[in-house]
Parts: C-alpha cells; sequence; structure tokens
C-alpha cells in the first residue's frame, strides 16, 4: 500500500464516520421527537380514563345514594312499627308504676350526685384558695407519709428479727 492510499482508506473511514454520526444525531432527534409524540399520546389517554371513571363514578355515587335512601325509609318504617310494638309490650298498665318508683330514684340519685359534685368543687375552690402552692406541699407531704411508712415498716422487721435473738 501507498501512503496515498492509507491516506484515501483513512479520509473515507473518516467521511463515513461523519456520516454515521449524522445520521445517529437525526436518529436521536426523531426518537426525541417520536417519544415526545408518545408521552403526549399517554397524557391524553390517561386523562381519558380518568375522564370516564370519573364519570363512571359519579352514575355509581347517584345509584348508591338512590339506594341507600330507599333503604333507609324503609328501615325507618319498619323501625317505626316495631318501635310501637316494642313499647306498646314494655309499658303495660302494671309496669307504668314501677316506671315511675324508678324514675323517682334517678332523680334522687342524681340530686344527689349533683350535690357531691358541687361539694367537692366548693372544697377544691377552698383549698386552692389557701395557699397557690398548695397543691406542692399536698405532694410533699404525701411523699413524707409514704417516707415515714417506709420506715416504720423497715423498723418493725428489725424489731422482729432482733426478738428470736434476745430469747
Amino acid at each position: 500500500f501507498s501512503l496515498g492510499r492509507v491516506k484515501l482508506i483513512i479520509e473515507g473511514i473518516e467521511k463515513e464516520e461523519s456520516l454515521l454520526l449524522e445520521d445517529l444525531a437525526s436518529m436521536d432527534r426523531k426518537f426525541a421527537e417520536h417519544y415526545n409524540v408518545l408521552e403526549q399520546i399517554l397524557a391524553v389517554l390517561i386523562q381519558f380514563v380518568k375522564d370516564k371513571k370519573l364519570e363512571h363514578q359519579h352514575q355509581y355515587d347517584d345509584v348508591k345514594k338512590t339506594w341507600l335512601i330507599k333503604r333507609c325509609r324503609t328501615m325507618n318504617a319498619k323501625l317505626s312499627y316495631l318501635e310501637h310494638h316494642l313499647l306498646r309490650d314494655t309499658y303495660t298498665k302494671e309496669t307504668v308504676p314501677a316506671l315511675h318508683r324508678i324514675r323517682k330514684y334517678l332523680v334522687e340519685a342524681t340530686k344527689e350526685a349533683s350535690n357531691s359534685y358541687n361539694e367537692a368543687v366548693s372544697r377544691l375552690r377552698e383549698y386552692q384558695g389557701v395557699d397557690p402552692h398548695f397543691d406542692v406541699i399536698a405532694r410533699q407531704y404525701h411523699e413524707i407519709v409514704k417516707k415515714l411508712e417506709g420506715m416504720q415498716w423497715t423498723i418493725h422487721q428489725v424489731e422482729m428479727d432482733l426478738k428470736p435473738a434476745s430469747s
């Protein structure tokens, strides 16, 4: 091979490489364009499916709402009928005096509970009015009493341990 021939082959290869790079760049651009078109089509299809789904969901919701309304009306009618019979069968001439006694007892118990509650609220206000630090003092007192009880128990145990030794 001569040097001129090698140059011609190299130039041919470089020219072919340049053409291939141009083709590759062109194909990349075409691919990007096709890809963008496909993305747009997909977005339109997704929106179409969402719209159809929502349309059917609204129809389904309307049908279900209508069914629930009818069912509630039917159930209310049945419950009203059953409630009427239940009340009729429950509250007889014999049970009404007992119910009056129960009601009287409940009213009295409610009054007693209310009075106890009011008394407790009054006492709490009195305690809170004594000293703003009353809660802290009361907690400290409680802790001291608990410690004393623990100490008394310990002293009692020591005394019990000492009694058999001295006998």
